[in-house]
């Protein structure tokens, strides 16, 4: 190898440090608008650009919150919802629950402890749970009920980011 060979190598050696892949977990997070309703004749919610809300002011939505990760997460499931809750009212306040399936869709478990937002607050929503095995090829869910609207433009709670790690 020449000189020119070696000095391209160790000029290119700090990019691909940059470019190489790392098998340790990364915080990935999924905005908001990946939120679907559970039931296709749900109405009343909308998409911005802070995340999904719920604007329907005559009840609370349940909704599906896929959580793509490109990692095998491990055997403990975490998630993490960041939600905007500004209902004040008692009794509506958000409550997020995880999902994590097997690739041929069968259930490997849900979170047993629900967990809620205090009212007319921003919050992140965290709960997990032990799978007892891991793969790369699990999918991950929340299932998330919103408060309905308190009354009003401005006062639709919604989901701001999902994150499964």
């Amino acid at each position: 190898m020449n000189i020119r060979s070696k000095t391209f190598l160790l000029a290119l050696t700090p990019v691909m440090g940059l470019l190489s892949v790392s098998n340790q977990a990364v915080a990935e997070y999924v905005h908001g608008a990946i939120c679907q309703p559970i039931n296709a004749s749900i109405t009343g919610y909308s998409y911005t650009l802070a995340g999904l809300q719920n604007d329907n002011q005559s009840s609370r939505i349940t909704v599906v919150c896929p959580s793509p990760t490109h990692i095998n997460i491990g055997s403990s499931a975490q998630w993490q919802v960041r939600v905007e809750d500004k209902n004040t009212s008692s009794g509506q306040d958000f409550w997020c629950q995880g999902a994590a399936l097997k690739s041929n869709g069968d259930t490997i478990g849900f979170t047993s402890n629900f967990s809620q937002s205090g009212s007319g607050v921003e919050k992140t929503l965290s709960f997990s749970f032990g799978m007892g095995s891991s793969s790369s090829s699990y999918s991950y869910a929340a299932y998330c009920q919103m408060p309905k609207n308190a009354g009003g433009l401005g006062k639709s709670s919604l989901i701001e980011n999902i994150r499964t790690h």
